[in-house]
């Protein structure tokens, strides 16, 4: 799925404050967020000849085009209704593509033999596409010194902070949001609220247990674990060979889609020292593994002898 730069932000915007110890402010920034959504797979089927006699065959040409940039995976295509028609070969109304490349195009015919009707008779002939792929988020987080607060405070200076959100394209999307305005003041405790949203046509059928994962900086950020559990619905993990700085939530349960999205999975967290720098930038890498479906129809004419 392509990626695209939703948000960059490098300005000097005085939009909102915070409160320090209960009486200092500070300029902070607010990240705008956008979206944009493309489908991965794009279906295009035509019914040649159209309108048949009873007994007489027409074919369904299929064409799959991959519309994105990154390849997708065990793509199955299935003609589940073919209405008053008979399959000439059984096997054909299923085909499967281990994987399909960004920009490739796939076909695939199925042949149809009409049956006898005693009247004219329009038939819609439906399929379903499912494959697997995935979904990702990339956004900062700015941690800002006691000290720098307290200058900004007295100075009355805006804060220069430069924000970057990368959001895949894709019929799912990831939102991440924090709790507070950026840049968040250090030893603060703060919430990340993030959910996952379906943006396309089709049906998320399947995102399964540890499906879903975000990265988080360690050294900027700490767990809240004195109010009981850190987050509902995701787990903290230990990642043996990955870096000291790098620490990592995981869905413990699959995710489930009401109204086109997952409830809001909410986590405490906690900004942690930035010792002698000013400010402090830290990335959060969001990752969603999907099974997606696509459905559709098309028509053809069955008339009698």
């Amino acid at each position: 799925m392509k990626n695209v730069l939703l948000a960059l932000l490098a300005v000097v915007l005085v939009a909102g404050c915070v409160n320090f110890g209960g009486s200092l402010a500070a300029f902070t920034l607010f990240p705008t967020k956008t979206t944009s959504t493309v489908e991965d797979l794009r279906i295009d089927v035509q019914a040649a000849p159209d309108e048949v006699l009873e007994g007489k065959k027409m074919t369904l040409f299929f064409t799959l085009t991959n519309a994105g940039n990154t390849t997708i995976n065990d793509v199955t295509l299935t003609v589940t209704d073919t209405c008053a028609f008979d399959p000439v070969t059984a096997t054909s109304t299923v085909k499967t593509f281990e994987t399909i490349a960004p920009d490739e195009i796939k076909t695939h015919d199925v042949e149809l033999k009409a049956q006898a009707v005693d009247t004219e008779r329009l038939c819609a002939l439906r399929y379903a596409t499912s494959y697997r792929s995935t979904a990702t988020l990339q956004t900062d987080i700015a941690v800002v010194s006691e000290d720098e607060l307290i200058r900004l405070n007295r100075k009355g200076e805006e804060s220069n902070i430069e924000i970057t959100e990368v959001q895949s394209l894709g019929p799912v999307l990831i939102d991440l949001r924090f709790s507070k305005p950026q840049p968040i003041p250090e030893n603060t405790q703060f919430f990340m609220y993030t959910k996952l949203v379906n943006s396309g046509s089709g049906d998320v059928t399947e995102i399964a247990t540890r499906g879903f994962t975000i990265d988080y900086p360690k050294d900027l950020i700490t767990l809240e674990t004195s109010e009981g559990s850190v987050c509902d619905d995701l787990d903290p993990l230990t990642l043996p060979g990955v870096s000291t700085f790098i620490g990592q939530f995981a869905t413990y349960k699959p995710l489930k889609f009401i109204d086109k999205e997952t409830k809001t999975i909410t986590c405490k967290l906690r900004t942690g020292p930035v010792g002698s720098s000013v400010t402090r930038v830290g990335t959060f890498h969001a990752t969603a593994s999907y099974k997606y479906t696509l459905r559709g129809e098309t028509t053809a004419t069955i008339n009698p002898e």
